[in-house]
Formats: C-alpha cells, sequence, structure tokens
C-alpha cells in the first residue's frame, strides 16, 4: 500500500490456512497447479474484491500461467494486473534494488503486528535480507523478493483509483431542480 505521501506499507493479510504445514509459515506454499488455484482463489476471497493481484507475467510457459490464473481471478471478480517482470531492464535484481532501496531511506514500513506468526515474520525477513541475486533454488527461496520488487514497481508507475457510485436522487424537489440543471 502507497499513502499519499510517498510512503509503503506492508501488511501481511494472509488467510491463516494457506501455510506451510512444516515451516508454519503463513503466505508461502508449494503445492500442484489445481491446489495451487484453489488457494490463490482462497486468498484473494480473503483480500476483497477491492484489492488488486498483481502477477508475473513472463515470456515462454510462464505467460499460459498468468493468462490462466488472471482469466480465472478475473472470472471471480477480481482485479488483476500483470507485472511486466520480462521487460525491466536489469530484471529481478534492479526491482529488488529500488525496494531496498526505498527501505533504507525511510520509505517503507512494516507493520509487524499484521504477521500471522513470527514464523511468518521471520521468514520474510530472512528472505528479503538474504538476497544477493543469486536465482532461486530448492533451498534458496525469493518469492518474497520477487513481490517486494514488483509491488514496488507496480505502485510507482500506476495510478488506482476508485470509483465510487454516484448518489441517488430521492427527493422530488432535488430531484426536480438537478433535472431542470441538465436540460
Amino acid at each position: 500500500m502507497i499513502r499519499k505521501d510517498g510512503l509503503y506499507f506492508i501488511v501481511a493479510n494472509y488467510h491463516p490456512e494457506i501455510k506451510d504445514p512444516k515451516t508454519d509459515v503463513v503466505g508461502r506454499f508449494r503445492k500442484r497447479f489445481g491446489e495451487r488455484n484453489t488457494w490463490m482463489l482462497q486468498q484473494a476471497q480473503w483480500d476483497g474484491e477491492d484489492t488488486y493481484i498483481l502477477l508475473p507475467k513472463e515470456s515462454g510457459a510462464g505467460k499460459a500461467q498468468f493468462e490462466d490464473l488472471a482469466k480465472m481471478l478475473t472470472n471471480e471478480g477480481f482485479h488483476v494486473r500483470g507485472s511486466e517482470v520480462g521487460n525491466v531492464k536489469g530484471g529481478k535484481v534492479k526491482r529488488f534494488s529500488i525496494f531496498s532501496s526505498a527501505c533504507q531511506n525511510g520509505l517503507v514500513h512494516i507493520v509487524e503486528s499484521s504477521f500471522e506468526n513470527k514464523a511468518t515474520l521471520e521468514a520474510f525477513y530472512k528472505e528479503l535480507e538474504a538476497f544477493d541475486g543469486s536465482p532461486s533454488t530448492a533451498s534458496i527461496k525469493d518469492d518474497w523478493v520477487d513481490c517486494a520488487g514488483d509491488c514496488m514497481a507496480f505502485l510507482q508507475k500506476t495510478k488506482l483509483h476508485k470509483a465510487y457510485p454516484l448518489p441517488t436522487i430521492s427527493s422530488p424537489t432535488a430531484l426536480a431542480a438537478h433535472r431542470s440543471r441538465i436540460k
């Protein structure tokens, strides 16, 4: 989330049942395609319809995954945007370095009390602090690194405007006055 004053806030609003059973870390999991999609939909429902879902938009096989997930989530009524991960010069390291720089300059605030449990907060910090630009492996995770960098880039370049419904006029005199002005 970004405020009008240019400060960014990270709030961990993870569905409490979506977690790695081995580590008790909430919001991180490895599942097969179908179950992964089910959990992603559950998280979207937990976040609410006014939340924007940012998915990596990669080339090759990643493009088909993006299209499938975007279709599923959009058809369920959610706002889906693609992060142009393949189109950023410098890639993951560049995106994360911008996020890291904002953190070092006091522009990013992590709402620690919003994390479901201490294991999740510790895993989040550990991953961000350990990132050195190396590719992800089975033992080195960088999902939160990708997410932080992609979200920072998205929020910097995207102006999100919330739509508000126009009020209905129920007063007969106000309605007549309104109609006379729009003729």
